[in-house]
C-alpha cells in the first residue's frame, strides 16, 4: 500500500493517506501548558469534537495504551458523515511536553476489517521532542 502526504487538517503535523483504500492518518500535537485538563479529559474533548461532525455515532470505552513509551487512551468510533459511514481509531497520547492525537479514519467496514493493522500504524508513533 502506498501512502502519500496530504493536506487534511490545518492543525496537523503529519497528514498521510491513500485515496485508493480511503485510509488517512492525521497527527496533531499541542503544548500541554495550554491545558489544565488531564489526558482523560483531553481525549474526551477530541472524541466529542469528532462526534460533533457525524450522526449516529458509536464509540467504544477508552482503552489504555502505551505508544512510544507514553501513556494514552484509544477509542474506536463510527458515525455517518456526508458520503457514508466512517470509522475512526482515535488515540490521545500524554507526551513529555505535548498531548498528541492520532486520528486514523477510513470507511466503517474497512476500520472493522483492518483494525489490527490500523492500530499497528498508530503504534509506530514516536515523540520527536519538537
Amino acid at each position: 500500500m502506498t501512502w502519500s502526504r496530504m493536506e487534511l487538517s490545518d492543525s496537523a503535523v503529519v497528514e498521510v493517506g491513500t485515496d485508493r483504500y480511503a485510509e488517512y492518518v492525521i497527527v496533531m500535537s499541542e503544548d500541554k501548558r495550554q491545558f489544565t485538563e488531564d489526558i482523560g479529559e483531553y481525549a474526551e474533548d477530541w472524541v466529542e469534537a469528532i462526534a460533533g461532525e457525524a450522526r449516529r455515532v458509536r464509540k467504544s470505552k477508552p482503552r489504555r495504551v502505551t505508544i512510544g513509551g507514553m501513556p494514552g487512551l484509544q477509542y474506536d468510533m463510527q458515525g455517518d458523515v456526508e458520503g457514508g459511514r466512517v470509522g475512526w481509531v482515535l488515540t490521545s497520547i500524554d507526551g513529555a511536553a505535548h498531548y498528541h492525537n492520532i486520528v486514523v479514519t477510513t470507511t466503517a467496514s474497512r476500520v472493522q476489517a483492518n483494525s489490527r493493522r490500523l492500530r499497528a500504524i498508530v503504534a509506530t508513533f514516536r515523540e520527536t521532542g519538537r
